[in-house]
């Protein structure tokens, strides 16, 4: 995709695919079992029943490519992916103080990821860092808080609306 409409049918298009196939997953057992067995450990308890994160990542791309300017909305999905797998890798390796369910250690490990991109997007886009490094800190903080919201979707709105406040 090149143009802003096409980036929207995209996204639309793979973000109600997601959702329809975890629908069948939730209520069809056989799509269920076959997920059980091909993906296995990869889905977590609490998506046993509910969206897996790839679905939220999804409608989180959706929304931040319709709500966002474009450098923003890369800026705050990079935190989302990067921030959050840096995070689970290093808390998960590192991890020992906790804070709330997660560790002080894999927080650290999702700022930092999320400062090295903020870092890229500033180069390459220009953002003003001071803008990125308050995004960059909301993801981290969003990723730590215990809130029922995905973090998939919870990151990528909270930085991104931070940065879309704070001066783009």
């Amino acid at each position: 995709p090149r143009t802003h409409k096409e980036f929207r049918l995209l996204f639309v298009a793979l973000t109600a695919g997601a959702i329809a196939l975890d629908v069948l997953r939730i209520h069809e057992a056989r799509v269920r079992t076959f997920f059980r067995q091909f993906f296995g450990e990869m889905i977590r308890e609490h998506e046993q029943m509910s969206l897996l994160g790839s679905s939220y990542l999804l409608l989180a791309a959706l929304i931040a490519v319709e709500v966002f300017p474009q450098p923003i909305a890369a800026a705050a999905l990079g935190f989302t992916v990067l921030g959050d797998a840096m995070g689970a890798l290093v808390g998960k390796g590192w991890g020992r103080r906790k804070v709330f369910n997660k560790s002080l250690e894999g927080a650290l490990g999702c700022l930092v990821a999320c400062l090295v991109w903020a870092g890229v997007v500033h180069a390459v886009a220009g953002v003003p860092l001071g803008v990125l490094v308050a995004g960059a800190i909301t993801a981290t903080v969003v990723e730590v808080l215990p809130i029922p919201l995905d973090d998939n979707l919870g990151i990528t709105l909270a930085a991104g609306y931070a940065m879309k406040l704070l001066g783009n």
